[in-house]
């Protein structure tokens, strides 16, 4: 396989702020791709905290604000691998979404 020179967006994916607690809780259901850059946006009404894995504090993101991953290196390849699940908990919203986008590379 050869690598196309195109970056490409994966869909966008989203969780109600409404449907945000104390417990973690999945963005998405898993990368489609292998994605090197990552934005996730809190249009809710209260802060949110990011898990890679479900249990642990990554990131924190204010609301109305975003947070926006490049997972690439000089002269290195790094990438969220495709199946990545990202997981948000919070204070219960009243309205608004979190948000979650991302770009890969495309490949023949």
């Amino acid at each position: 396989m050869s690598i196309k020179n195109a970056v490409l967006p994966i869909p966008l994916s989203y969780i109600a702020s409404a449907s945000v607690d104390a417990d973690y809780a999945p963005i998405n259901e898993g990368l489609p791709e292998s994605c090197h850059i990552i934005r996730i946006t809190n249009d809710g009404s209260y802060g949110v905290y990011v898990s890679l894995d479900g249990e642990t504090n990554h990131e924190y993101v204010q609301a109305g604000d975003a947070l926006l991953i490049y997972a690439m290196f000089v002269n290195e390849r790094a990438a969220f691998r495709k199946g990545t699940v990202f997981y948000v908990k919070g204070t219960t919203g009243q309205s608004g979404n979190i948000y979650l986008s991302g770009y890969y590379q495309a490949y023949n």
